[in-house]
């Protein structure tokens, strides 16, 4: 950004002094608070981050108990959130990286000692949908709730025709669903979907 002279991040970060577009803290008090209301948990669960970017969610994910992280992303962007979420001591992650396909076996690419784990597992897709679409392995992976977030520019109309998209694939009902803003990010929705 030329009016912070380049030093600009797209999300905050532990230990990094520099602003950033998207708030972290923003995001997660939005969301603890949505999973408090319906009762749900990543306590105990296997977390599959789609679209993982840098980390920081997972890492979050893992403060709150999750069993363990897998996240998926670019190889050259993989290669960072593994290094970043050493730095913060967590071990309990894996990563993918690669292109994400809609048609992407994602269960194949979970560590075979993590498969047990999937029965329950929840799936965190945030800020993702528009990228990739919603994959194929979402019908098969025995998922127990699913954190979606749509993009800034998604109205509500959008967000309906995006879920009424995945309950095509499978049945789900949505236990929560809000309008929130976190940094200097516009408006956006996210939405619980308990299966």
């Amino acid at each position: 950004s030329p009016l912070r002279r380049g030093r600009f991040l797209y999300q905050s970060g532990p230990g990094v002094n520099l602003p950033a577009r998207r708030s972290i803290d923003d995001r997660v008090t939005r969301l603890d608070q949505m999973m408090s209301d319906a009762g749900l948990s990543v306590s105990d669960r296997l977390v599959l981050d789609v679209g993982c970017n840098i980390g920081m969610m997972m890492g979050e994910y893992l403060r709150q108990g999750a069993r363990w992280c897998h996240g998926w992303d670019r190889a050259r962007v993989t290669t960072h959130t593994e290094e970043l979420l050493h730095g913060l001591g967590c071990t309990r992650f894996s990563t993918t990286g690669g292109d994400i396909a809609t048609e992407q076996p994602m269960e194949e690419y979970i560590p075979a000692f993590l498969r047990p784990a999937l029965d329950g597992c929840v799936i965190s897709y945030l800020a993702v949908h528009g990228h990739v679409g919603w994959l194929d392995a979402l019908a098969r992976i025995p998922w127990s709730f699913i954190i979606y977030e749509g993009h800034q520019d998604d109205d509500r109309a959008q967000v309906d025709r995006d879920l009424a998209e995945l309950r095509a694939r499978t049945a789900f009902e949505v236990e929560g669903l809000s309008l929130y803003q976190d940094g200097l990010s516009d408006e956006r929705y996210v939405a619980l979907l308990r299966r």
